[in-house]
């Protein structure tokens, strides 16, 4: 993915695993309040996300205001998608 030139949250969690360090408090927050944001985003658009998990946050050097608007632009491309159901009825 273009914007994803950090990986994303599960890579850099397996990073630190591997070489035995922890994430920056700092980092890990900055991290939850930008998904926030974008889950929020999207659902003022009426957009939802059904499968959320740390391998779908990808990571950018950017504000959050630009991760926002970036994520929210990636989700508006497959908008079509939101329209799915799962289970039965």
């Amino acid at each position: 993915m273009e914007y994803a030139n950090h990986g994303d949250v599960f890579q850099k969690i397996n990073r630190h695993k591997e070489m035995g360090t922890y994430i920056k408090e700092r980092l890990i927050w900055k991290i939850i309040i930008q998904a926030v944001m974008g889950l929020e985003s999207m659902h003022k658009l009426n957009i939802m996300h059904r499968d959320l998990k740390s391998a779908n946050i990808f990571l950018k050097g950017l504000s959050a205001s630009e991760s926002q608007r970036s994520f929210v632009a990636s989700m508006n491309r497959n908008e079509d998608q939101s329209a799915t159901r799962e289970g039965s009825n």
